[in-house]
């Protein structure tokens, strides 16, 4: 299995048109309810959208990991830090890596975020990506994310984040890191159920939509499930509350060809 894999990874990294996603994780939340975390709010958004921080009232942080397909060489993971301000809004440090021997994307963000208006939230934050391929060597490059997330009523939320608005090359032959564009909504018609959809345009990928359910069964346990329509993943996991502000979130998803990646996360969310 794992030499089918690294084919598949180098093949879609070095091919003419190939590009560079660095995502290496969204965290077990995201990953549980189909990526749809373009609304999301708290430390969860160092992976989704930096304009969520924006809310965090005191130091929270998050640490996530991924087995890539069951194989235990191609391990994903990423953590980050929130420390909020006063009246200057929310500042943020995250880093990621995936990858192997023979491919590896690592990632730094340093985000801002702050509340414009009582339910507007706008965040930005500045990458530095680095890619270190197989008899090419290493590159580092810099781009930026921006975001917003605004509350409609009590029970709608709705978001947009930008991924690399611009055009960075890595190599030649348009070997680019990909950009990406996301728009989506949350409906909450309970304090015990969220509903999240999302569209996600990578640059040069068909559009992709994802569905995602949040049920709270009891006060410190939930259930999440979801979907991507491309490719056509499915996501199922829960999340367990320790104590007021410390939790832990597990999921799982399966791809239709690699098969499934477990994936876990540690957070105190303030």
């Amino acid at each position: 299995m794992r030499p089918f894999i690294i084919s598949l990874i180098l093949f879609f990294s070095l091919s003419l048109q190939a590009q560079l996603y660095y995502s290496p994780t969204y965290g077990a939340k995201a990953n549980s309810m189909g990526a749809t975390g373009v609304t999301f709010t708290g430390v969860d958004a160092l992976f989704n959208n930096p304009a969520g921080i924006a809310t965090i009232k005191d130091f929270s942080f998050i640490a996530s990991s991924e087995l890539r397909y069951l194989d235990s060489d191609i391990i994903a993971f990423g953590g980050g830090i929130v420390i909020p301000t006063n009246s200057f809004g929310s500042f943020g440090v995250s880093v990621s890596n995936f990858g192997l021997a023979e491919y590896r994307e690592q990632k730094l963000g340093i985000s801002y975020a702050r509340i414009l208006f009582e339910k507007l939230n706008f965040g930005a934050q500045f990458d530095l990506l680095n890619t270190s391929i197989e008899n090419f060597g290493s590159k580092l490059l810099a781009t930026v994310e921006i975001g917003a997330i605004a509350g409609f009523g009590e029970k709608f939320q709705f978001g947009f984040h930008i991924f690399s608005p611009a055009k960075i090359q890595l190599l030649e032959n348009d070997n680019d890191v990909n950009s990406s564009l996301s728009f989506g909504a949350s409906y909450c018609p309970s304090e015990k159920v969220s509903v999240h959809l999302q569209v996600q345009k990578w640059l040069q990928n068909k559009l992709d939509v994802k569905l995602g359910v949040d049920y709270k069964l009891v006060e410190n346990f939930s259930l999440r499930f979801g979907a991507s329509a491309n490719p056509a993943i499915y996501g199922l996991g829960i999340a367990y509350s320790i104590n007021g502000s410390l939790s832990a979130d597990g999921a799982i998803n399966l791809h239709p060809i690699l098969g499934a990646t477990p994936s876990f996360s540690i957070k105190n969310d303030r």
